[in-house]
């Protein structure tokens, strides 16, 4: 057996042989066996020898059960060998706490009795959330420290003086812990086949599945010299299971009696002719427990045929790949039932071939195989938060990439979920003076869009945008684009105001100069703006038979642009080429025009029945 001296914190584990990884979590524990002297004042020399400081007393209570166990005669056991107890439970009520723990035989005390030691590891369930872990991480990482670790992660005896212990820190592994990588390993230590093995351990993790539902616990018979690799195969169990269906997984190991596995344990492994294995087998209730019997020459495994499983296998070879992640880890937030219905199978075929490197197109497959999931019935509160987090995903490696094209196609993409498509908006706004200088054409669409006033909002707080280019483009696009796009182009650049009437009254000017037919765009940006206007005659130079001095303090001078406005419109909107007095009105005084304190609000308010509302009265006027 190993021995160590638990108080040297020097020698902690170290994960050089473990798969690689990142800041984790920690866990608290706890060491029980006998000792000449006890960390506390308890009578006897059994006790409490080590643990984590403010270690919870409610939990040492409900722990005290695990703190001893019974090698049956008839296994020819002798009792200072090591056939130890695992326990998985959780601790601290309801959803708060997981314990795993193993309590075996220490050998002989200082005494010369035999000796128990009991260790117990808790985890905290929202500890393990915030630092993406689950239970099967828990558990894998005691699995591979008892095989690989400089450092076990339970001790087999205690040598040294009672002592406080900081807690235990646990690895975030950086990919998802592989089944296949320790089913191999199990089979080894079981001297069973590796295709058998699987079997035993898929066929476990399908009963699992359904445990919250018809309160089927699983049996799994082994072999008493196996009993030291159990927690290899409950780590390879819950690799296969989504960290939902990880939490109804309880379970105890070395049972022989039927008190050994009382209520409340959906897993338990005994040995042949246990009394408790026949007490099993002579059930015929519905909730008669599914036997593996993995000690039997040719194992008894009774057969999964379940379309969630069969996905699992079909990963086997992208358990570490850093862009199509295994479908348990993908369905960790999902809703359960997608986990048990066929209809599925569209939405899980869409996520492995979901790769940010390739178009938004696969986000869209991916968003509409989700909603013929939820067409069949099933619940999209997770698959729709999967669906987010594969497009957060996709947004941010698009950004990383400059692939500025891709992330407006996300933007302008309307199957996508409205959130996607602002957030694709959030981050074309944090990069908009370096996209707008390289792809004004993509800036200018996303102006016409339905979202897009934020955007032209933020051109104007830029100097260092051109934004006559994008004006410009934008007027080129609206040509091609249903009335419905162009309305809403109008409204979103008309939020500028000032900037965007003056440059919309050149365009128009400058082409009916040139006798050439001025922009329906920027006709109808004028639309809507210059009836808010208010001229400042200070900035005016009228051409007009009244002097300059007397009309510039003259109030109402919009009075004058307004009408002269609408009878150009009227003309253009005729297709005959406006000249003389009204033209050359708004010519002299657009140039001096504020279109009020708060354009944003006047147009939206004032102006919300649209462009061709703002025509009609024009028509009248005139």
């Amino acid at each position: 057996m190993d021995t160590q001296n638990f108080t040297d914190d020097k020698s902690r584990l170290k994960f050089e042989s473990l798969p690689e990884a990142i800041d984790g979590c920690e866990l608290a524990e706890l060491v029980y066996t006998s000792a000449p002297r006890l960390l506390k004042s308890q009578a006897g020399h059994l006790g409490i020898v080590a643990e984590t400081r403010d270690f919870p007393s409610e939990v040492v209570r409900h722990l005290s059960r695990f703190w001893s166990y019974s090698l049956p005669q008839e296994l020819n056991i002798p009792e200072t060998q090591a056939a130890p107890r695992f326990v998985l439970y959780p601790v601290g009520g309801a959803s708060q706490a997981i314990s795993l723990t193993r309590v075996q035989s220490a050998g002989f005390d200082h005494t010369g009795r035999t000796n128990p030691i009991a260790h117990h590891y808790v985890a905290d369930f929202k500890a393990l959330e915030a630092n993406g872990l689950g239970i099967a991480e828990v558990v894998c990482w005691a699995s591979y420290a008892e095989r690989l670790g400089p450092e076990k992660a339970f001790l087999s005896r205690w040598i040294g003086e009672p002592a406080y212990l900081e807690k235990r820190r646990i690895p975030r592994f950086k990919f998802a812990l592989s089944p296949f990588t320790l089913i191999k390993e199990i089979s080894n230590a079981f001297c069973i086949g590796r295709e058998v093995m699987e079997e035993a351990v898929f066929a476990t993790a399908d009963a699992l599945r359904g445990y919250r539902t018809n309160q089927r616990m699983v049996v799994v018979v082994i072999k008493p010299t196996d009993a030291a690799s159990i927690l290899h195969f409950i780590g390879a169990v819950l690799c296969i299971l989504p960290r939902s269906k990880q939490l109804d997984v309880t379970a105890i190991s070395h049972v022989w009696e039927i008190n050994d596995a009382p209520a409340g344990y959906s897993l338990a492994f005994t040995y042949p002719r246990s009394p408790y294995l026949e007490r099993i087998k002579q059930r015929l209730d519905s909730k008669k427990p599914v036997v593996i019997d993995l000690a039997r020459v040719v194992p008894e495994i009774p057969q999964a045929n379940s379309s969630y499983l069969s996905f699992v296998s079909h990963d086997r070879e992208q358990w570490d790949s850093k862009v199509n992640l295994p479908i348990p880890r993908l369905f960790d937030q999902v809703d359960p039932a997608c986990e048990r219905e066929a209809a599925t199978f569209e939405f899980k075929q869409a996520l492995a071939e979901w790769d940010w490197n390739r178009t938004h197109e696969m986000l869209a497959a991916l968003w509409s195989s989700r909603r013929s999931c939820k067409s069949q019935g099933l619940s999209g509160t997770g698959l729709d938060r999967l669906v987010h987090q594969a497009g957060v995903i996709t947004i941010t490696k698009l950004a990383d990439a400059s692939d500025w094209r891709t992330l407006f196609l996300v933007f302008h993409d309307e199957v996508l979920p409205r959130q996607l498509r602002l957030l694709a908006r959030d981050v074309i706004e944090q990069h908009i003076s370096v996209i707008a200088e390289v792809f004004p054409e993509l800036v200018a669409a996303a102006t016409l869009e339905q979202e897009g006033g934020r955007l032209t909002k933020l051109l104007a707080s830029r100097a260092e945008v051109s934004v006559d280019r994008i004006l410009s483009a934008a007027d080129s696009r609206a040509l091609s684009l249903p009335d419905a796009n162009v309305t809403i182009g109008v409204s979103n650049w008309a939020l500028l105001g000032n900037m965007v009437i003056r440059r919309a009254w050149n365009s128009i000017s400058n082409a009916l100069s040139a006798g050439q037919p001025p922009s329906q765009f920027f006709r109808r940006i004028l639309d809507r703006l210059i009836p808010l206007a208010i001229v400042k005659g200070s900035n005016c130079d009228l051409a007009a038979p009244v002097t300059h001095d007397k009309l510039k303090d003259e109030p109402g001078l919009e009075s004058v642009l307004v009408p002269a406005w609408r009878i150009v419109s009227y003309q253009i909107q005729g297709g005959s080429s406006p000249h003389g007095l009204c033209k050359q009105i708004v010519d002299d005084l657009v140039c001096c025009v504020d279109v009020g304190p708060s354009p944003d609000s006047c147009a939206e308010a004032t102006l919300s029945e649209g462009v061709q509302g703002a025509q009609k009265p024009c028509e009248s006027d005139s």
